[in-house]
């Protein structure tokens, strides 16, 4: 498919789109290489990796914290990287909920979640970041301050404000890597029934390849700077990720 008609593609896409997307840190040898993958609206795609392979990264040029050497990324049907253009992270639909969560110390696990709603009033701020915190099964911690809360209960209110301005995507660094397959099958759940009156694309990234959620509709590996081993584990979307050959194939 010629540049022209990717980008037409895209455009009728409403989800998550990485195109041959490379990077590399000042002085230093190349993270990603060609990476690609596409996340349609709705769907939960799992990406592998070892420590150091470049997973973060690519999570932080999708938010647009970084800014790749090549490729694009479009979300939504809009592009906000790659071919001079660059849309600043606050212009993004994008929640991100890091490895280390992040939390405000000084703000209650409520504030923590309101904080950057769209909502005009603080009551309305109020009432939709409790309505996700009881989604995510923290309600009762809604006043508590993050130094109180379990690492668990700190990483539920981290999704619930990432999940503030509902996105269209949805970033998560290794949110179950210290859970069983049990522990880490219902919190995934949780945040599926989180996000089910918005949708998005959500990209979970993980060292931990033995995690056999069911949540996921595919799963791949990041490996030598590239996206490989694209697997579908729900049959009836297989066609999804054929709109984005590998590099390899292209």
């Amino acid at each position: 498919m010629t540049k022209r008609g990717h980008h037409d593609a895209d455009k009728k896409n409403s989800g998550l789109i990485v195109r041959d997307l490379s990077f590399a840190y000042r002085s230093a040898d190349p993270v990603l290489t060609g990476a690609s993958v596409v996340i349609p609206r709705g769907e939960m795609h799992c990406l592998n990796g070892p420590s150091g392979t470049g997973k973060s990264t690519l999570l932080r040029l999708i938010a647009g914290l970084e800014r790749p050497t090549g490729g694009s990324i479009s979300i939504a049907g809009k592009q906000v990287s790659g071919d001079g253009v660059h849309v600043p992270p606050e212009h993004r639909s994008v929640g991100m909920v890091f490895q280390s969560y992040h939390l405000f110390p000084h703000l209650s696990a409520w504030q923590n979640a309101a904080f950057g709603s769209p909502l005009s009033s603080r009551r309305a701020r109020r009432a939709h970041a409790n309505d996700l915190l009881d989604r995510l099964g923290v309600l009762g911690c809604a006043h508590a301050k993050p130094h109180t809360l379990s690492g668990g209960q700190q990483q539920r209110v981290a999704i619930a404000r990432a999940l503030a301005r509902r996105p269209s995507v949805l970033l998560l660094d290794e949110p179950v890597r210290s859970l069983d397959d049990a522990s880490a099958t219902i919190s995934l759940d949780t945040i599926r029934v989180a996000t089910s009156d918005f949708t998005p694309s959500i990209l979970l990234v993980t060292h931990d390849t033995k995690n056999s959620s069911s949540e996921f509709a595919a799963r791949s590996t990041l490996q030598y700077g590239q996206i490989r081993a694209n697997e579908r584990t729900h049959d009836d979307k297989g066609a999804a990720d054929a709109a984005v050959p590998h590099p390899n194939q292209a």
